[in-house]
This record gives C-alpha cells, structure tokens and sequence, in this order.
C-alpha cells in the first residue's frame, strides 16, 4: 500500500500497474492511470487500519487517506482498499471510497 502511494507522488505508472491486479485493468489502463496522476501532488499518507494481510493470508485491507495537493485546492483520498495474492506478492484488487473531505 506504501509502494503504491510512492508511486501516485512520483508519478510510477508502471509500478502502480504491475501492482493492480491484471484482471481489474480496464480498456486503456496505462492512459488512466497517468491521467489520475498528473498535476496531482500527494504529500501525506496516513494508515488507518490493516486486517488480514499476513504471511498465510491470501487477502489483505487497509483503510487510509492520501492527502494532496491540485492546483490551489486541496483533498483527500479515504479508501479501504483490498489487495489479493497475485504470483506470490500483494496487488491491488479494489478499494471503497469514503466521501471526499478536505484537511
């Protein structure tokens, strides 16, 4: 989940694809991904909570917020978000966002 939020501020759309899981890339993923991240500017990460997760575990979640900065405005990201096995390292599955707020 760290690795991931490194890779949004610095802008790693490979890595942010190799660790999604294969089976949720949508039509033009690479596009997306590099959209979703351009003139975004993501200064702080905060982990919430973790379950599961752990050596035997074949699912993992955690809750957090990713605090940015776009443009002049500034928001946050409060997700729980799933993450499976995939050819022995966690990806990214999917993830359930919390309403937007500002901090």
């Amino acid at each position: 989940m760290r690795s991931r939020y490194s890779a949004y501020a610095l802008r790693l759309v490979d890595y942010l694809l190799y660790s999604h899981h294969p089976r949720q890339h949508g039509k033009n993923e690479k596009e997306k991904v590099k959209q979703a991240a351009e003139g975004v500017d993501f200064f702080r990460l905060e982990v919430l909570d973790t379950s599961q997760g752990q050596v035997n575990d074949k699912i993992g979640k955690v809750e957090f917020k990713a605090f940015y900065r776009h443009g002049t405005e500034l928001g946050c990201i409060h997700e729980n978000s799933r993450f499976k096995r995939y050819q022995g390292r966690w990806v990214y599955w999917d993830g359930e966002l919390f309403e937007s707020v500002s901090d």
